[in-house]
């Protein structure tokens, strides 16, 4: 802002910002991760049927096929390995986040893991490579293929929070992982004090 302000008053106009969002990057607990990993591996991944399988190609049919190959180079691994063109399998890239990774999404989880230990997994309710806010990922979200997705995940954060309560050395390892990343320094919002939101005019 004050390089803004800088700018205008040099070149005699004027400058107005309009603060629309503003997120923190994700800070992976590896602590945490770890947990993750291991009740998703207990559980074991999503098997799917030959009709969900078929189905998923027809989704597929209808997206650019770059996406798709992004995505599969994005993993990396092949198309055997992931079990294409659902994944079957579970990869340690999707809990881990490795540290300076950059991914085009955002998420308000990123301020929630400067305040506390947070650790995330993805799970697979959609082909690969589909396009996330598109008719396709909601086809597949509404299908058995979202279902089984969806319970995967739910028992593998539900295993993982009972052991954290069964071992509270863990909760303790993560919490100091948290503050040496974060240096002992709190949250802090990225948004103006008393920044209104906006109106549904506005977004819409």
């Amino acid at each position: 802002m004050d390089v803004a302000k800088g700018a205008a008053l040099m070149s005699g106009t004027s400058v107005k910002a309009e603060f629309i969002t503003g997120c923190y990057d994700f800070l992976p607990n590896s602590t945490l991760s770890k947990v993750l990993l291991e009740k998703m591996r207990n559980v074991g991944s999503p098997q799917y049927t030959e009709k969900e399988k078929a189905f998923a190609h027809e989704l597929i049919k209808s997206v650019d096929s770059s996406l798709i190959e992004n995505q599969i180079r994005a993993y990396g691994v092949n198309r055997e390995k992931l079990g294409f063109p659902l994944c079957d399998s579970i990869l340690e890239k999707v809990v881990a986040f490795s540290k300076g990774e950059k991914d085009a999404g955002s998420t308000d989880v990123g301020d929630v893991s400067y305040c506390t230990p947070t650790a995330q997994l993805l799970a697979s309710c959609a082909p690969i490579g589909i396009p996330v806010h598109s008719w396709q990922f909601t086809a597949a979200q509404g299908s058995s293929i979202g279902m089984k997705g969806m319970i995967f995940a739910a028992k593998s954060l539900s295993l993982s929070i009972l052991e954290l309560m069964l071992n509270p050395v863990i909760l303790r390892d993560a919490r100091q992982e948290f503050h040496e990343a974060t240096g002992g320094i709190g949250y802090v919002s990225t948004l103006p004090e008393n920044l209104a939101p906006p109106s549904p005019c506005d977004v819409y």
